[in-house]
């Protein structure tokens, strides 16, 4: 297997493993090493423990122009991996499956099905409702 098959395969599984909650994202400040590393703002981060590494997940922002207020931006995923205590160790390279493991956290986190199932379970106590008051 090639070294960017292998990255995209482990990404996949970080997914995989979002789904399936056996990985616990925790929203927060992104690490100092990280943001001197970045050339633009990060906007979000994730941290997790998976295995033996801390695992960093963000989306950085890349102003196109210095004007101010900016006419144009650039967004973009990255992951990361991190020492015991926070220290950046590597990044990832550019991989469009990093988009979808953003996705991924983002929803777990903001507990997307969780809201989608009661909006939905709502609906369907007020059908119920309303089909026993015209039957």
């Amino acid at each position: 297997m090639t070294t960017e098959k292998k990255l995209v395969s482990g990404v996949v599984k970080l997914i995989w493993m979002t789904h399936d909650r056996e990985i616990t994202w925790e929203r927060t400040s992104p690490p100092e090493d990280l943001v001197l590393s970045c050339n633009g703002r990060i906007v979000v981060f994730f941290g997790a423990q998976v295995h033996d590494k801390k695992v960093g997940l963000f989306e950085e922002v890349q102003f196109l122009d210095e004007v101010e207020p900016p006419r144009g931006h650039e967004r973009q995923a990255g992951l990361a991996l991190f020492t015991t205590d926070w220290k950046l160790e590597w990044v990832f390279p550019d991989l469009d499956v990093i988009d979808s493991l953003l996705e991924a956290v983002r929803r777990r986190s903001a507990s997307v099905e969780s809201f989608l199932d009661s909006l939905v379970g709502e609906d369907e106590a007020y059908r119920s409702a309303e089909a026993g008051e015209t039957g």
